[in-house]
């Protein structure tokens, strides 16, 4: 009786330490995944993460407020000031902004510094903000700050708010999008398997060509967005529509459209992808 007492009390022990383990084990994931989840939604400033993790209501409505505040003037002057004095104002870059070092190489022969936003949700974020402002403000914007490597990354965002802004315009301002240079393409495919596009007409794929979807309407579109992780069962596409995806990983496109046609009973799906970038690699997700 003895021996089976010991025997039941080494189990008990057993059993606390698998517990224990498991407890610990639990925690250190549950923590690795709250860091992940604040670095993917707010960058690698620790401060900013600790707040996600122990104040996220807070955390969000901060950066939430440093978006809304962001105008024009200021992202101009932060790159501006970043460029002469290498400061970066607190209330803006501690929300908003996140600088990594680019390394001496054949492009860049001087080590400098590169400002982006902190993550890719902020990026999408203050990408709509901008979409607000003035088409001039946008243009010598992106021709400041696309011709500097250390701004070159802002350019991108800057670019995507002008085609998002373009492509939601009704067609009475198509000669506006003449007198900028901007214009739509037809594209043709490789009739592959797997087709690649591209606008120079190919010599030997007749019948190929793709039908010229113009995005624009008389009275413009309307743009929302949509989050396309979710249940899509009860979406009702509407043609009046421009879908921007939210995201939280960089995407694969940027913006859809459906052009439907009732009498046909047909859906025409045209998918926008907005880039300075000849590479442009995004999460499969």
């Amino acid at each position: 009786m003895a021996a089976l007492e010991v025997l039941n009390g080494n189990l008990d022990d057993i059993n606390d330490d698998v517990t224990a383990s498991q407890d610990v084990n639990d925690e250190d994931s549950a923590i690795r995944i709250l860091v992940c989840n604040g670095i993917t939604n707010y960058g690698f400033s620790p401060q900013v993460v600790y707040g996600a993790i122990f104040q996220p209501s807070a955390t969000s409505e901060q950066h939430e407020l440093a978006v809304r505040r962001l105008s024009y003037e200021k992202l101009e002057k932060l790159v501006q000031d970043f460029c002469e004095d290498g400061m970066l104002p607190a209330e803006t870059s501690q929300y908003l902004i996140s600088v990594s070092p680019i390394v001496h190489s054949e492009r860049h022969p001087l080590d400098s510094w590169r400002i982006s936003f902190g993550s890719i949700r902020i990026a999408k974020k203050v990408v709509m903000a901008m979409k607000k402002w003035e088409d001039q403000h946008l243009r010598q914007m992106f021709s400041s700050f696309y011709g500097s490597p250390t701004s070159s990354s802002l350019a991108g965002c800057v670019f995507e708010a002008i085609g998002h802004r373009m492509l939601c315009k009704g067609s009475r301002s198509n000669e506006e999008a003449v007198i900028s240079g901007a214009k739509v393409q037809v594209m043709y495919s490789n009739g592959q398997k797997i087709p690649t596009f591209t606008t120079v007409v190919p010599a030997s794929t007749l019948g190929t060509r793709l039908p010229l979807a113009l995005p624009l309407l008389d009275e413009g579109r309307t743009d929302v967005s949509i989050d396309l992780t979710g249940d899509l069962d009860d979406l009702q596409a509407d043609s009046k529509t421009y879908y921007i995806p939210e995201a939280l990983h960089d995407p694969l496109f940027d913006a859809f459209t459906v052009a439907i046609n009732l009498s046909q009973a047909t859906a025409l799906i045209s998918v926008f992808h907005m880039t300075i970038s000849k590479v442009h690699h995004g999460s499969s997700k």
